[in-house]
């Protein structure tokens, strides 16, 4: 038997795109160990673990509310990284399987080791994309590590990462609204962005201060430049849903403080 099929691992699962999905691989991989090793016990053999991925979720499906999982078949190489990625199992949208093979291009992994010798390996693995039902709680310590990360690093792929986790928010709000992730918004964004929203915490969603909050403070980055253009487009709407869910002279006041947050 070659080594190749000694791990061939065709049914490896996950649970979620987020610090879940990472935190579950590693036991997945020791139950597909047993069955991948048991045909030939004396050869030493572990299955390939995701150490690392960045997830691309393009704004047009965010902006449509799109969700789905996507099922990739996938080569692992000696390297840890992916080749031959291809669609196993499509999510319904031309827009999320193209993601999920984006995403996969970003894929580290631990490599699949047989009689200590890393080893290619063909996985199967599921990409979710998911807006509703956010885990508050996951999406703040994730949002948390990425500043400090970029506080130190100052690296514009992290600023990219880190506004792709508020656009998750922000969208998802959008079709699933609930008042108590202000908690979490008003953690996340600097004083002076949350001081826009001052007497307006308990009555609307604040989801679209996280566009503010990456002008003010990356002001100088490509993705703030992003942020303003997403701004302005989602306030087309925005401004509209503000008018009818509170007062006229409340909704005015409050939609000119977030303009006059970003200088218009």
């Amino acid at each position: 038997m070659s080594a190749w099929s000694e791990c061939d691992l065709d049914a490896l699962r996950s649970h979620d795109y987020s610090l879940i999905m990472k935190r579950l691989l590693p036991y997945l991989c020791l139950f597909f160990l047993a069955l991948s090793c048991s045909a030939k016990r004396d050869a030493l053999c572990t299955v390939p673990v995701l150490t690392d991925y960045r997830l691309h979720y393009p704004d047009r499906a965010l902006e449509r509310g799109l969700e789905g999982t996507v099922v990739l078949r996938l080569v692992v190489k000696e390297d840890g990284k992916t080749e031959d990625v291809q669609i196993h199992r499509s999510s319904g949208f031309l827009l999320l399987d193209s993601a999920a093979i984006r995403t996969a291009e970003t894929f580290i992994f631990s490599p699949a080791v047989v009689r200590d010798t890393p080893t290619r390996s063909r996985i199967i693995l599921p990409v979710e994309f998911k807006l509703t039902g956010m885990d508050f709680e996951t999406w703040i310590t994730e949002v948390a590590v990425l500043q400090e990360k970029i506080k130190r690093s100052q690296s514009s792929k992290d600023i990219e990462e880190l506004y792709n986790l508020y656009k998750r928010l922000i969208y998802s709000t959008r079709y699933e609204a609930d008042m108590d992730v202000n908690a979490y918004i008003e953690d996340a964004v600097e004083t002076e962005t949350a001081d826009v929203w001052g007497g307006y915490w308990s009555a609307y969603p604040a989801a679209v201060l996280l566009f503010i909050d990456i002008m003010k403070r990356y002001p100088d980055s490509f993705t703030s430049l992003r942020a303003q253009v997403d701004f302005k487009n989602y306030m087309e709407e925005e401004a509209i849903r503000i008018h009818r869910i509170l007062s006229q002279s409340h909704s005015h006041t409050l939609i000119n403080r977030l303009y006059d947050a970003v200088g218009n």
